[in-house]
């Protein structure tokens, strides 16, 4: 299967869909899903979420990576970050499709970080 193209402007969508979960903006992040993904999730689920990672990491104090990985043949954002009630980093991975939505989400310490795809030799 041929890998999915990026928007030009894929960064630029991980670091908004980062601000609109840590500002809250569950709606937004909901309207930017797959039709068929809207019906799984409820901005409650959003904001519990969001809860959590204030409980037990805290707030956001420095970005120290971005970049784009590919896992299970997809693309994923990850965000690498300092947050003020953890010492370890946290990353914030966010599955973006060839058309700008989101896929999927996931979170937690970068020491518990899931396996990416071996880089393919072309």
């Amino acid at each position: 299967q041929a890998q999915e193209r990026l928007p030009a402007d894929s960064m630029e969508l991980g670091r908004k869909y980062t601000i609109w979960f840590y500002t809250g903006m569950a709606d937004s992040l909901i309207a930017h899903m797959p039709a068929e993904n809207r019906l799984n999730v409820t901005p409650d689920q959003i904001m519990g979420q969001l809860a959590q990672v204030t409980e037990h990491a805290g707030n956001e104090v420095s970005v120290m990576e971005e970049k784009f990985i590919t896992r299970n043949g997809r693309r994923q954002y990850w965000r690498t970050s300092k947050f003020d009630h953890m010492d370890e980093p946290f990353l914030l991975r966010w599955v973006i499709n060839s058309k700008g939505e989101i896929d999927g989400v996931g979170m937690g310490p970068l020491s518990e970080a899931p396996a990416i795809d071996p880089p393919k030799n072309n």
